[in-house]
């Protein structure tokens, strides 16, 4: 017996078939081509680490911060018990959803293809993409939005894109502190928009900062690289959020906009993602035996649509676990 696929057509229709000719299974050799895969520019699964999770759903804890950082009179006297200390705890839930795409390599192209392995690797590069796209865009619209982080500024020094008159140096050092001062935590990472990014580094303070001209006062040779851009923030990664989607409509010409826009998220997130740490936020991914988790499935051979289908997917709910563990400096373009 094949297994039965319930597959969406493009017109919106959906086709229910048994997958026989061969036994579903997992396709290793596009497996292997696609884990060290990476959607040019995105950023996702570094703001949101992925938490491997038993259950589908279940739920999370959210520790009361006042409580870990009142200082308590520890003093004991003689033969009496320590002072009692707790703290509270509240709780959330998530629900991973299934996200998914199939595509399908015809009888046809698999006869008078000159390579069918790279037809069905393209096949499956294609909508691993399409994947990953829909991933980000769910991240930068729930990160990039005012009700999710602590503070939503703009850039108190004017437009960036005055290379010799705003002071990027001084908006992002504003909100690193303004976080730290409300949290007791410092921000470790920081997201750049493109655009940002590109004024960002040929701005005069910063690079008179990393590149001092005899004097210091006006910026020497150079372009500043995220390392060193991290290290005069004192953080632990900056990357640049390049990631794009397509706006037009189908049949339209090719309209790209930044997923991210102009902005500068400032965040922190540990260096070992666990339910049981303090975190912007999370990636909640369930994953079990006989689940795929981003992995190339073969659905068979089908006589009715004469081709095979490949299935991508994965398990999965992002979950914002510390709005106050971030800022956002708005519109620095």
């Amino acid at each position: 017996m094949g297994k039965t696929v319930r597959l969406v057509q493009p017109d919106g229709s959906v086709h229910v078939y048994d997958a026989t000719g061969r036994d579903v299974h997992v396709d290793q050799p596009l497996t292997e081509i696609l884990l060290a895969y990476r959607l040019q520019g995105s950023v996702a699964d570094q703001i949101f680490p992925i938490v491997p999770v038993a259950k589908q759903h279940g739920m999370y804890y959210e520790f009361n911060q006042a409580d870990w950082f009142r200082v308590e009179d520890s003093v004991r006297a003689p033969m009496t018990a320590a002072k009692w200390v707790d703290f509270d705890i509240t709780s959330a839930t998530y629900f991973a959803k299934n996200y998914a795409f199939a595509t399908g390599v015809s009888i046809e192209d698999q006869v008078n293809a000159d390579e069918v392995l790279r037809l069905r690797e393209s096949k499956a590069l294609f909508i691993t993409d399409k994947l990953m796209l829909d991933w980000e865009k769910r991240v930068s619209a729930l990160v990039i939005n005012s009700s999710n982080v602590s503070t939503f500024t703009l850039p108190a020094s004017g437009q960036w894109r005055n290379w010799s008159a705003s002071d990027p140096v001084f908006d992002i050092q504003r909100a690193i502190e303004t976080m730290r001062r409300a949290t007791g935590y410092r921000a470790n990472r920081m997201v750049i928009g493109a655009e940002a990014h590109w004024h960002l580094q040929f701005n005069a303070t910063l690079r008179a900062l990393i590149f001092p001209a005899p004097g210091g006062v006006t910026p020497g040779g150079g372009i500043p690289t995220l390392q060193q851009i991290s290290n005069v923030f004192r953080l632990d990664q900056t990357v640049v959020a390049d990631a794009q989607e397509n706006t037009g409509k189908e049949g339209l010409p090719q309209t790209l906009s930044d997923l991210y826009g102009p902005n500068v998220l400032l965040y922190y997130a540990p260096p070992r993602p666990s339910r049981e740490t303090p975190s912007f936020g999370y990636s909640f991914r369930w994953t079990a035996p006989g689940i795929a988790n981003f992995t190339v499935e073969d659905l068979g051979f089908d006589r009715r649509l004469k081709g095979n289908i490949l299935d991508i997917g994965y398990y999965q709910d992002e979950k914002v676990t510390g709005s106050r563990f971030a800022t956002v400096i708005a519109s620095v373009v």
